[in-house]
């Protein structure tokens, strides 16, 4: 059995997650405990699409499960182990200005929610892929340049991407042309490169 485990599993990029691994024949695994209800209010519960997605997707499961419990978080991934081939984590709190409210909060969801997950993929799922998702909502609409370094790597300059924090980096946009992502060098060339160290191609 192929696992995919999916946080913030009911939100928008969640959901549309889980029925993309789900039909490529996945049994996914969803997490989410509807915090966004908690953020915003009733109205922006997500508790409709955890239902719509328990009635519609076969191969899909609901945990209600916060992130920022390492037990839970540890009893989940020990169940599934290596069976568990992808963890993409959309789970956090989105918006900046709630977080100039209540930063503790902001911060174990995004930070320790997010360092709960990576410790339990290292310790029961080593080979599965972990994919982390960030918005524009915290960075804002301008991205700012890339770092480009002096060093040299096979001929080709490298350009870093400065770190935010644990849990998330910043995206950047080249201010040279022809620039492709490291991480991806099957990709198109691309003056934009996020959370991955950009080449001169």
């Amino acid at each position: 059995m192929s696992v995919v485990v999916v946080t913030g599993s009911a939100g928008l990029i969640g959901a549309e997650t889980v029925r993309f691994f789900a039909g490529k024949g996945y049994q996914v695994v969803g997490v989410d405990n509807d915090m966004r209800k908690s953020f915003f209010g009733k109205a922006a519960s997500t508790d409709w699409s955890r239902r719509q997605l328990e009635q519609s997707v076969a191969r899909y499961q609901h945990r209600s499960i916060d992130i920022r419990d390492a037990d839970a978080i540890d009893s989940l991934f020990q169940e599934f182990g290596r069976d568990i081939r992808a963890v993409i984590h959309t789970a956090a709190q989105p918006s900046h200005d709630w977080a100039a409210r209540d930063p503790h909060t902001d911060f174990t969801v995004n930070a320790n929610g997010t360092l709960n997950l990576l410790e339990a993929t290292r310790k029961f799922a080593p080979l599965a892929s972990f994919i982390f998702t960030s918005t524009n909502k915290v960075y804002g609409d301008n991205p700012m340049p890339c770092l480009w370094s002096n060093s040299n790597h096979a001929g080709k300059s490298t350009v870093a991407i400065p770190t935010l924090n644990m849990a998330s980096t910043n995206r950047c946009r080249s201010t040279k042309p022809n620039t492709r992502c490291s991480a991806s060098p099957n990709l198109p060339r691309t003056r934009w490169c996020r959370n991955m160290v950009a080449t001169l191609a």
